[in-house]
This record gives C-alpha cells, sequence and structure tokens, in this order.
C-alpha cells in the first residue's frame, strides 16, 4: 500500500437527525482502535470522546477487513441520530509504536517493510495534523528562544519576555495604595468599609466611575440614578416614562399581563384593549368596525350531530363519523393470518351491522374436501349442526349444487390439496344479529390451479338461509366436510357495515 493521501482528521461531519453513518475515506486505518470519534455541540462547545461499543451512547467501526478506511456508525445500537445542532469529528490515532522485528539473515518479506513504512508516514501524518493545530512561532524567530521551566502557576498567563528570548509565567500586579486625581496606581479591589476615603475598594466612591459624555456614548452621569434618568427611565422607580417611548416601539411580549386566557386586541378608537376570556373550544370572531371582538363558535365533536346547531363548528373526526353512518362505509374489524387448524372462527359479531368475512389464499390438507360453514347464536359457542338447520346452493362454471335441509352451510365442493393452490371467498352475513328474520347468506370466490403457470380454474358463487329460527347469530364457523385442517397460508379478513 502507498500513503498518497495526507487526511488525518475528517471535517466536522454534522448530524441531521437521521444520519447514523459517518464516513472517514479517505484514512486508512490498521484496527478499529487506530481511530478516536468526537462528538461536538455546536452551540456550547463542549467535546465528548466516544468509545466503541454495541450500545446507544458508543460507537462501531464498519469494516471487515484491515486495512482498509471506512465508517463509524453512531449510536452502535438504538438510540436517536444527533441533530444538525452536533457533530462528529474522526481523527485517526495509531499507536506510536514500532513492533516489527526483524531477525539477521531471516526472510526478507517486503509487504511486511512496506506496511511498517506505511505506518511510520501515517504517524507523521498525524503529528503534522496536531501540529497544525498549534500555536507557532514565526520562522526565523532568535536561536535559543525557550519556554518557562518552572510548573504552571494558578490565575497566570503566558507573557513574552522583554527581550523576546522566550515566555514565561505571569500574574497581574496589584498595589494597596489611596488614590488622586492626580497619580495612577495599581488598584487593588479588596474587601473595604463604605465611606472610607483612603480605600477604593467601594463603588460608593464616585472618583473611580469615570464620567463618559453623551458624545462619546456615554450618559454624562456619575452615579446610577443619574444615568437612568439620562436614558429616560426614571432613576427611583427604574419606570420609563411614556413620553418616552417611540411610537410603535412596544412589541407585544413587553405589555402588561392580564387575565389568564385574555387576548390583546384593538379597540374602536385604536388603543390596546383585553378580549374577555371566552368558553373552552371556541373561536374568536370579530364583529366590524367599531365594536370589540369575541369568542364565539363553539367546536363539538359530536358524532351523530345531536345538537343540530346553527352556531357551532364540528371536528374533522365528527364530520367523518356521521358521514361514514349515514352512507353505509365500510368499517374494518379485524385481519389474522390462517394457521393449521381444523376450524376458522370470527366470533361476538354486533347486531345493527352486515357482515363481510373474506378468506384470502386459503387451502386445505386433504383432497377433494368441501368448505362448510355453520352459526352460533350463544356464548358458548355452540355451532349449530341439526340435519336440516341450512339450505343453500352453489353454481360453479361446471354446474349447480343445492340442499334444502343440511347440517351446514356448503360453501364450494372438492377443493384440492396441491401444492401452490391457493383459493379466495367473500361471504356477506346479512344483518345476523336480527331477531325477526332468518341469517341469508351469500357469497362468491375462485379457485386458482397449481399448474404453471398458474391458472383460475373455477369461479362460484352461492346463497344459504339458516333454517333453524331467528335467532341473533353471534358467530361463524368454518370448516372441511372430512375434517381436514386449513394449511397455514393465507389470512381472515372481517370488515362489517352499519344498516342503520
Amino acid at each position: 500500500m502507498t500513503v498518497s493521501n495526507t487526511t488525518s482528521v475528517t471535517s466536522a461531519l454534522l448530524g441531521n437527525g437521521l444520519t447514523t453513518v459517518f464516513s472517514f475515506s479517505p484514512m486508512v486505518i490498521y484496527a478499529s482502535t487506530d481511530i478516536e470519534v468526537i462528538h461536538t455541540v455546536t452551540a456550547t462547545g463542549v467535546t465528548t470522546t466516544l468509545t466503541e461499543g454495541a450500545s446507544d451512547t458508543t460507537y462501531s467501526v464498519g469494516i471487515t477487513t484491515y486495512p482498509s478506511t471506512g465508517s463509524i456508525t453512531y449510536p452502535a445500537v438504538g438510540g436517536t441520530p444527533i441533530p444538525s445542532t452536533e457533530t462528529i469529528t474522526i481523527r485517526r490515532v495509531i499507536p506510536i509504536v514500532q513492533p516489527i522485528n526483524l531477525s539477521t539473515q531471516g526472510p526478507y518479506d517486503a509487504g511486511v517493510q512496506e506496511t511498517a513504512l506505511d505506518k511510520l508516514t501515517i504517524m507523521v501524518l498525524q503529528l503534522q495534523e496536531q501540529l497544525d493545530r498549534a500555536i507557532a512561532l514565526p520562522a526565523g524567530t532568535a536561536e535559543g528562544f525557550t519556554g518557562d521551566d518552572a510548573a504552571p502557576v494558578a490565575d497566570a498567563y503566558l507573557k513574552m519576555d522583554s527581550d523576546l528570548s522566550g515566555v514565561s509565567w505571569s500574574t497581574l500586579a496589584t498595589t494597596a495604595s489611596n488614590a488622586s486625581d492626580t497619580s495612577a496606581l495599581g488598584v487593588s479591589l479588596t474587601a473595604a468599609a463604605a465611606g472610607s476615603a483612603s480605600d477604593f475598594s467601594r463603588e460608593d466612591h464616585v472618583h473611580l466611575l469615570p464620567t463618559v459624555s453623551v458624545a462619546k456614548g456615554g450618559t454624562g452621569a456619575v452615579t446610577a440614578a443619574a444615568a437612568l434618568d439620562a436614558l429616560g427611565v426614571d432613576g427611583a422607580s427604574a419606570v420609563i416614562a411614556t413620553g418616552d417611548i417611540a411610537d410603535n416601539a412596544i412589541t407585544l411580549d413587553k405589555m402588561a399581563g392580564g387575565t389568564d386566557g385574555n387576548l390583546i386586541g384593538i379597540d374602536a378608537n385604536g388603543d390596546p384593549a383585553y378580549i374577555a376570556t371566552g368558553a373552552a373550544n371556541t373561536l374568536l370572531t370579530s364583529n366590524g368596525s367599531g365594536a370589540a371582538s369575541s369568542f364565539a363558535w363553539p367546536v363539538l365533536d359530536q358524532d351523530t350531530m345531536s345538537s343540530d346547531s346553527a352556531t357551532s363548528l364540528a371536528t374533522q373526526q365528527s364530520i367523518k363519523a356521521y358521514v361514514d353512518a349515514e352512507r353505509g362505509a365500510l368499517e374494518f374489524v379485524s385481519t389474522a393470518a390462517i394457521t393449521a387448524a381444523t376450524t376458522l372462527e370470527v366470533n361476538d359479531m354486533a347486531a345493527g351491522y352486515d357482515y363481510i368475512i373474506q378468506l384470502e389464499g386459503f387451502s386445505v390438507t386433504s383432497d377433494a374436501q368441501t368448505l362448510w360453514m355453520r352459526y352460533s347464536h350463544d356464548d358458548v359457542p355452540t355451532y349449530e349442526s341439526g340435519a336440516s338447520d341450512y339450505s343453500w346452493v352453489y353454481e360453479t362454471n361446471s354446474g349447480i349444487s343445492s340442499s334444502t335441509a343440511d347440517t351446514s352451510a356448503d360453501i364450494i365442493g372438492s377443493y384440492g390439496n396441491e401444492s401452490g393452490t391457493i383459493n379466495f371467498v367473500q361471504i356477506t352475513l346479512v344483518n345476523p344479529g336480527s331477531t325477526t328474520d332468518k341469517l341469508f347468506a351469500h357469497w362468491n370466490g375462485i379457485m386458482r390451479s397449481w399448474g404453471t403457470p398458474p391458472l383460475v380454474s373455477l369461479l362460484f358463487q352461492g346463497a344459504a338461509v339458516y333454517e333453524q329460527g331467528t335467532e341473533s347469530i353471534e358467530d361463524v364457523q368454518f370448516s372441511w366436510s372430512g375434517g381436514s385442517t386449513f394449511k397455514a397460508q393465507g389470512d381472515i379478513t372481517v370488515w362489517r357495515r352499519k344498516r342503520s
């Protein structure tokens, strides 16, 4: 490998609330520990050096074979991607060690030597990256320029020596003395008693408060109260005089607070005025020129529109619910995958609805089976199977089958179990909750063959009547004539439509 790129640190990689993968290409590393990942909060400049791991506070390295370039993922697992106000910076930090030991008269491997040279070059680039961020003296600085050998001093700063031969630690010098208008002294602002003329650490000594004229951007005052007066603020009460406020200069957030819930409006005279608190869920209404606005037009959430008001508004949800109920729209009830079971059931059907049941993509484990349907009108449920409980008829593209007295309603016969066979049927139960009419059902469907390509091999439709009585039907069951099992494929989906 050659080292032709001098990059040792990425630019600040900006987050966007979505991205979790950050590339450090073209930097090449030899192990996941050869990088340092730094997280920065842009507004505060606070940085955090992240660690490698597998959690929502660590990062992972996306390289499978080393040496290589690649990317890191942060957070490594879960967590929240960083927002646009935060950044990720990735530095290469290959350890500055030389682990290769060449044996005398041992075999020569050019790859080993080249890797060592590559790492040495990368180490130089790492050091150069740090030097580029350091404060450096200009070329030509006098030979022998040195730094202070003393340990760092608290509350001190580095100062250039007077002969420009080096730098040293220095502290600000202070002098405790009396002050006068004619002598300039270093001032020690230590604690002192009020009114002590020989000390000048207190703000009540006005000779320490130089006067700045208005022409120079000051107030021309030597006391805080006088300065406030000069700025148009009453020095005693710290209140701005009304005459000193420019027209249209006060923003809404600077106005005095009113009663909780009130709004500020403009009255007929053009002056600010409070609008009385309105009731919850009411809209602010203009009452025309010369009249104050008021809260009116309550917003109601009534699915039945029962108030029948000419002065109220409705929510989107209540409008939708009302329209859906009026037009008899389909309402989704449930859907479930068909498992390997001998029966499928739809339970707890409510009164006042037609039910639409869809068996989608289903099949049977045994050949030549008839799909049965039975009903229950109790809570157990107990599915009725008397010898004359059902009458039914179905028609296919090859003929008609029917019965006027049967133990079940036959949906369709001769279902096959060949691999690849899938079937579809949609059954409508008309008002199963009725206690005045016998339950009527009708259906249509297809049988799709197992050939290549698969074709629709049979179309069918049918109807059935529950002959036992006019009990309210709560449950419906589907099973196979030979006690066979549904294959674990397809879904059963239930819809309903309100009748009134």
